[in-house]
């Protein structure tokens, strides 16, 4: 071989290695293993936050958690039964101490759902009287109640409630007191 290129002599070139089929399988298997994980976790998360399927209008009856209307009560609900007593009012007088807002619930799962709600006054949020993204604890359908109080008594105006679930409002209600 001389210093010099000769066209004529051939020219040593080192052979290819295999590429590594056992790496290039497991890989694609690696990713292919991320997209199924990924798919079944937005169809729970679909499910999980309410967006199942559905055929019907009725929430309930789908088993898909729910709020009914919110009552207004001046007397507290039973100790045990946790159901509002007495007759709804949508008017309470000048200086009740407390307002009673009760409302049933359906389809609720024990864990994984939050709940909360606001008081407003003449559209004027309520300081100390809301709470927000607490943790739902009641499994199934029953009655749920929330209360306002004032030592002093409320004063006259309107008494707005809106109660969310999974941080969108579920249910909105108004109590007129004293007009």
């Amino acid at each position: 071989m001389s210093l010099y290129p000769n066209n004529d002599e051939p020219v040593y070139e080192a052979q290819r290695p295999a590429p590594p089929m056992l790496w290039i399988g497991l890989t694609a298997l690696f990713a292919l293993c991320c997209c199924i994980f990924f798919v079944i976790a937005a169809a729970e998360a679909v499910f999980l936050f309410g967006g199942g399927m559905t055929t019907g209008d009725s929430s309930a009856a789908a088993g898909k958690p729910a709020f009914g209307d919110i009552k207004f009560y001046l007397t507290a609900p039973s100790s045990t039964t946790g159901k509002p007593s007495g007759a709804s009012v949508d008017n309470a007088p000048v200086g009740s101490k407390t307002v009673y807002a009760c409302f049933t619930y359906t389809g609720m799962p024990k864990t994984g759902a939050t709940w909360g709600y606001e008081w407003q006054k003449d559209s004027n949020p309520i300081a100390g009287a809301s709470k927000a993204d607490q943790r739902w604890s009641k499994e199934g359908s029953g009655s749920q109640c929330v209360s306002l109080t004032d030592d002093k008594g409320l004063k006259a105006g309107a008494y707005d409630l809106s109660v969310t679930l999974n941080g969108k409002e579920a249910q909105f209600g108004t109590i007129t007191v004293g007009q």
